[in-house]
């Protein structure tokens, strides 16, 4: 056996003494950036004291949060608790622990008790939370979560709908749950009809403008007999496309943790708290400032670009991606484009280009193809595209999600419809699964479908003698989108329990 030279044991010493400079290089640089805790604790002092919120703000985490809110509301929330809160003498550290990331301090307050409490730091050892602040705006995170109630829901058309009642009226509302808003909105005819009184006019930002709704000041949303929010301000929307009555979302997010349940089509309502979920799901952090938003990865033709997302169960597609975050990641020039639209939103118009995305990543799961809608760039955009763009209801569904803006994470369970494909145009009609079954979505106007009596919401059985679960796989999608493209069509229905056959002409015939 040949035993190793010298120089092999110099060059192994040589490596190990590099790794290790390097190794303790990093260490200490990371020291140098932790910030002594007494520091902390000293500046905090001067700004409750001085009620100056600038001289807290270098040591501040990226994801300060008071109460529900993240950053920018909560710095504007931490504000308001130093103006208003009693006049502190004295703050001091008692204990720190540097495994939790966590301070330990003593609060002085004039004519009041010392109180201690925790203040939690973030990895790069800046403040993430303020507990005194946070249970200063009603969060205790420190005591255990209790269900509230559940909620049903129907899923129409992709839409979460609840029926609620407002102040009492005994008019049944059916409202859309949606995540993307941060408060109530009605029709005017439904707000006039159950008797909303206006208090005030507010300006309210939209693609490419602004639009001037009025308010309407300390209504209570009754969700059943047992779940109400109170003092709620209700926007009154001079139109509002649908059948719908109006919508609600944020506004529940901010005091409760909402699991949203496909499978039991329930809004599941818990106290915030210290909460142990389900097995089987994965958590990811969530950013809330009124809406919630979530960063993922998606990945177009082999480039992963990490995408800041509005989480948005009132947005009836799978994703899209705003002009800027498309511009400055060339998106455009990678994607595989199936067709093109425009948006038109009070004279501002923006094309896009719709195609397939190759996957998309939720906690620790990957979805595939999933439709994507890339918005082009026009100058101007960044005024009114907050974020990279948002994800909509036709991933969301996939999973039960519970959306826990107090301890600021979402965590996502695979569901029933967890691996179906996005809906999907064969010829004239667009597909998509609905609890295992195939579903007729849509039909193109003025084609032969929609001249045959064909209706949105068929279940389809078979096209052209393909039973319809082969269309789970989207290389079948692919594969029959290009050899049906100008072929008749025969399906398979079943409609009010009895099955129908149906012939299809083609769009040239």
């Amino acid at each position: 056996m040949n035993q190793p030279s010298n120089r092999h044991f110099s060059c192994l010493w040589k490596n190990l003494a590099v790794f290790l400079c390097l190794l303790f290089g990093s260490y200490l640089t990371s020291k140098a950036q932790q910030i002594p805790a007494s520091q902390i604790v000293d500046q905090l002092e001067a700004s409750i004291q001085s009620k100056q919120f600038d001289s807290i703000k270098p040591y501040l985490g990226e994801h300060f949060s008071v109460g529900a809110y993240s950053r920018p509301s909560a710095d504007g929330m931490y504000q308001q608790v130093i103006n208003k809160y009693h006049e502190l003498e004295s703050l001091s550290l008692v204990s720190e622990n540097k495994d939790l990331h966590q301070l330990e301090v003593k609060y002085q307050y004039k004519d009041q008790d010392p109180s201690i409490s925790i203040i939690q730091l973030d990895q790069k050892g800046k403040i993430d939370r303020i507990e005194l602040f946070d249970q200063l705006y009603g969060l205790h995170l420190n005591k255990a979560s209790k269900p509230i109630g559940n909620i049903p829901f129907e899923l129409v058309d992709k839409k979460i709908v609840v029926q609620v009642h407002i102040n009492n009226h005994p008019k049944v509302l059916n409202m859309l749950f949606d995540t993307g808003a941060d408060g109530i909105g009605l029709k005017k005819a439904v707000a006039d009809e159950i008797g909303l009184k206006v208090s005030r006019q507010q300006n309210t930002s939209v693609v490419g403008g602004t639009t001037q709704v009025s308010i309407s000041s300390n209504n209570t949303l009754q969700l059943n007999d047992k779940v109400s929010l109170d003092r709620q301000n209700i926007a009154i929307f001079p139109q509002y496309d649908g059948t719908l009555d109006g919508l609600f979302g944020g506004n529940v997010m901010r005091d409760y943790i909402v699991c949203i349940d496909f499978d039991a089509k329930l809004l599941r309502l818990y106290t915030f708290g210290k909460f142990d979920y389900p097995a089987g799901g994965s958590i990811v952090p969530m950013h809330f400032t009124g809406t919630a938003s979530i960063e993922t990865a998606v990945n177009i033709r082999g480039q992963q670009s990490m995408a800041n997302l509005t989480f948005d169960t009132g947005a009836g597609y799978d994703i899209i991606l705003f002009g800027p975050f498309v511009k400055e990641h060339h998106l455009l020039d990678r994607f595989r484009v199936e067709s093109y639209s425009t948006n038109i939103s009070f004279g501002h118009t923006t094309k896009t280009s719709i195609g397939r995305i190759d996957t998309v990543m939720i906690g620790n799961k990957q979805l595939y193809y999933p439709t994507g809608t890339l918005q082009h760039y026009t100058d101007g955009d960044e005024k009114w595209s907050h974020g990279d763009g948002s994800l909509g209801i036709n991933i969301i569904k996939q999973f039960n999600v519970y959306l826990n803006a107090g301890s600021k994470e979402f965590y996502f369970v695979p569901n029933q419809q967890f691996g179906y494909p996005s809906d999907f145009w064969i010829a004239q009609i667009m597909y998509g699964f609905e609890d295992g079954k195939l579903k007729v979505k849509q039909l193109q106007p003025g084609s032969p479908a929609e001249k045959s009596g064909l209706l949105v919401g068929d279940t389809v059985e078979k096209i052209n003698g393909e039973k319809a679960n082969i269309f789970e796989a989207y290389d079948m999608i692919k594969k029959y989108q290009l050899t049906w493209k100008r072929v008749p069509i025969k399906l398979t229905l079943r409609r009010g329990g009895k099955k129908h056959q149906l012939d299809i002409a083609n769009m040239n015939m």
